[in-house]
């Protein structure tokens, strides 16, 4: 089994233009962002 990488794994290799790590990190804060978002 792979362990579920880092938050800031995921940011380092966005940094470097990894689509898939961007993609990872979105599903994972999806709920969060929106939420966030709707009550500013």
């Amino acid at each position: 089994m792979t362990p579920t990488p880092r938050d800031a794994d995921l940011l380092a290799r966005i940094a470097v233009g990894d689509r898939a790590a961007f993609e990872a990190f979105y599903r994972r804060h999806s709920v969060w962002l929106t939420l966030r978002l709707r009550y500013r």
